[in-house]
C-alpha cells in the first residue's frame, strides 16, 4: 500500500458536523441556518427563471439566482460610488421583498449552474448554498467580492483557464477558478465558508501531457483574499496550484489535496490555522518553471515594505511525495521568503523526495515541534529540517527546534534552541560560523544521530513507497523528548504525557 493512503487512514476521525454547519477560525462568524428558515431549489435541467424557488417550480441556475436584477435575494449593500468616495458608508437594503433572505438555504440540483458572480451582497446571517440530497451540481467559476456571510457546501467547482491540449508553447495560466474578496471596491468581503466541496480543473486528466498540466488549469483553484474564510473538508484535485490564503483569520482544515502540478497550500498572511490536511501526489515536472511545495509561505510587499506574517500555525498535516526526484518532485513545508514571527510548525508528517522537508528562512520567535520528516526518494535526497538565515541576510532568532525526527537536521542560523531531536543521518550546526557535521553520537544538548530511528517505524520502505510512520514499541524515539513546549496532543489527537515521545506520533 502506498505511503499517502496509509497515512491518510491514520488521520483523526473528526465527527461530522451537523448538516449545513462548518468550523471557522476563532472569533469569526459561525454559519447556521436561522430558526424557521426557508429552503429554495435551483435546477439547471428543469428549472425556470420564472419559477418561485419551490421544489416543484425551481429556479434555473445559481448564476440567475444571485443576479441582483432578478430580485431573488434580499440582502444589503453599499451605495456604489457614494461608498467609494466616502460619502455613504452605510449598508442599504437590496431587494427587501425578495424571497431568499439571510439565514435561508438554497439547494442546487444536478447540472451546470454557470459562472457565478456574487457582488455587493452583505447578508446579516449566512445564506447557505448546498447540493441537494444526492445531487451533483457544478459551478464553472465563482467570484465573491464586497459580500459577507455566504457558505458553499457539497458543490463541484470545475473549470480550466485554457482548453489547449498538447501545446508546444508553454505559457503559465492565469486567473482563479474560485476567488473571494479580490477587488472589494464596495466594502470588504468577510465570513465566506467552503465546506466539503470539490475543486478541479477537469473531472479527468487522462491523457494530459506535461504541457497540458502547465497550460490548462487556472493558476489557483481557490484564492481566499477575504478575512474569516474557512476551507474545511474539501477535495482539491487536478489543479495547478490548489489554494492560496492571502488574508488573515483563515482556517484550512481536513482537506485532501492531490494531483496538482505545483503547490497545494500557499500562505501569505497572518492569523491562519492550517490543520490536519492531507497533501499527496504532486505532479510537478521539469517543464514547470516553479518549484513545487506541499505548503509554502511568503510575505506581501507593499511600496517596497515586506509585511511580517504572525500567528500562523501549521499543525498535524500529512505531506507526501514519492517517485524519482529527477522527473517529478515536491518539497514539504517551506518558508523561504518573507518575514515570519510566531510561526508554529508542529505534529506534521512529511515524507518527500527533496531536500526540504521542513525549512524556515529568517524566522523570528518561532517553533518547530514534534514533527516526523523522512525521505521517500530511494535514490537520495535525505529530507531535512532546516533553520536558515533569510535571503536578505536576516538571522533567524528565538527559534525552538525540539522533539523532532528527521533524516537530517541542519541548523544554519544562530540563536536557535535546538534539543531533544533525532536525526537518522546527520546533524549540521554552525557554531561561531564554522560548519560542524555530526554523523554519530550526541551533540551534547540531548540531540542524537541514531540511524536506528528509521527501523523504529511500523513501516518504512522507500523502494515500494510503503510507509506507516507510527512508532514501534522498540523505537528509540519513545521517551526521548521533553515535555517543555511539546504540543499537548499528537497528530491523532492522542495526549502527550511524560516521558514524551519524539516525532508526530505518541506510541
Amino acid at each position: 500500500m502506498k505511503l499517502t493512503y496509509i497515512l491518510a487512514a491514520l488521520l483523526p476521525v473528526i465527527p461530522p458536523m451537523p448538516a449545513f454547519a462548518a468550523s471557522v477560525y476563532s472569533g469569526c462568524s459561525v454559519p447556521a441556518l436561522k430558526t424557521g428558515h426557508s429552503t429554495f431549489y435551483v435546477d439547471p435541467v428543469n428549472g425556470s427563471t420564472s419559477g418561485d424557488g419551490s421544489s416543484a417550480k425551481p429556479w434555473r441556475t445559481l448564476a440567475d439566482v444571485v443576479t441582483v436584477g432578478n430580485q431573488i435575494i434580499s440582502t444589503q449593500g453599499h451605495a456604489g460610488l457614494a461608498y467609494e468616495n466616502g460619502t455613504d458608508t452605510t449598508l442599504h437594503a437590496i431587494n427587501a421583498t425578495a424571497p431568499v433572505k439571510a439565514g435561508d438555504l438554497i439547494l442546487l440540483r444536478s447540472g451546470d449552474h454557470g459562472s457565478v458572480a456574487i457582488s455587493n451582497m452583505f447578508n446579516s446571517d449566512f445564506i447557505t448554498v448546498a447540493a441537494a440530497p444526492g445531487a451533483t451540481p457544478v459551478i464553472d467559476k465563482l467570484t465573491v467580492v464586497s459580500s459577507a456571510k455566504w457558505m458553499f457546501q457539497g458543490l463541484t467547482f470545475r473549470g480550466a483557464a485554457s482548453t489547449v491540449t498538447g501545446a508546444t508553447t508553454v505559457a503559465m495560466p492565469s486567473g482563479y477558478l474560485t476567488i473571494t474578496g479580490y477587488g472589494d471596491w464596495e466594502g470588504q468581503t468577510t465570513d465566506i465558508v467552503f465546506d466539503t466541496n470539490t475543486f478541479e480543473a477537469a473531472a479527468s486528466t487522462s491523457g494530459w501531457t506535461a504541457a497540458d498540466w502547465l497550460n490548462d488549469p487556472y493558476s489557483y483553484a481557490l484564492r481566499a483574499s477575504s478575512p474569516c474564510t474557512s476551507v474545511t473538508g474539501n477535495h482539491f484535485i487536478n489543479n495547478s496550484n490548489a489554494l492560496v490564503m492571502t488574508t488573515e483569520k483563515g482556517l484550512v482544515q481536513g482537506n485532501l489535496f492531490e494531483s496538482f502540478s505545483n503547490d497545494a497550500i500557499d500562505i501569505t498572511a497572518s492569523n491562519l490555522l492550517i490543520k490536519n490536511n492531507t497533501i499527496k501526489n504532486g505532479l510537478n515536472t521539469t517543464l514547470d518553471p516553479l518549484h513545487a511545495d506541499g505548503i509554502q509561505g511568503w510575505s506581501t510587499v507593499t511600496s517596497g515594505v515586506t509585511a511580517t506574517n504572525t500567528n500562523v500555525v501549521v499543525d498535524g498535516n500529512i505531506v507526501t511525495k514519492t517517485g524519482d526526484a529527477s522527473t517529478t518532485y515536491m518539497q514539504g513545508i517551506s518558508f523561504f521568503d518573507g518575514k515570519w514571527s510566531g510561526l508554529i510548525v508542529q505534529n506534521n508528517v512529511v515524507a518527500v523526495n527533496s531536500w526540504n522537508g521542513i525549512t524556515l528562512y529568517g524566522a523570528q520567535s518561532s517553533k518547530v515541534l514534534n514533527n516526523t520528516v523522512v525521505s521517500s526518494d530511494p535514490t537520495g535526497h535525505p529530507s531535512w529540517i532546516q533553520i536558515h538565515d533569510a535571503k536578505d541576510g536576516t538571522v533567524s532568532s528565538g527559534v525552538t527546534v525540539r522533539n523532532n525526527i528527521a533524516t537530517q537536521l541542519d541548523i544554519a542560523s544562530g540563536n536557535t534552541a535546538f534539543d531533544h531531536n533525532i536525526a537518522a543521518a546527520s546533524i549540521t550546526t554552525y557554531p561561531s560560523g564554522t560548519k560542524t557535521v555530526i554523523s554519530s553520537g550526541s551533540t551534547g544538548t540531548a540531540n542524537s544521530v541514531l540511524p536506528a530511528v528509521l527501523s523504529g517505524f511500523v513501516t518504512l520502505n522507500t523502494a515500494t513507497g510503503s510507509f506507516d510512520l507510527r512508532l514501534r514499541s522498540t523505537s528509540v524515539a519513545i521517551g526521548f523528548g521533553t515535555a517543555t513546549s511539546a504540543p499537548a496532543l499528537d497528530i491523532l489527537a492522542k495526549a502527550r504525557t511524560a516521558p514524551v515521545d519524539v516525532g508526530a506520533y505518541v506510541h
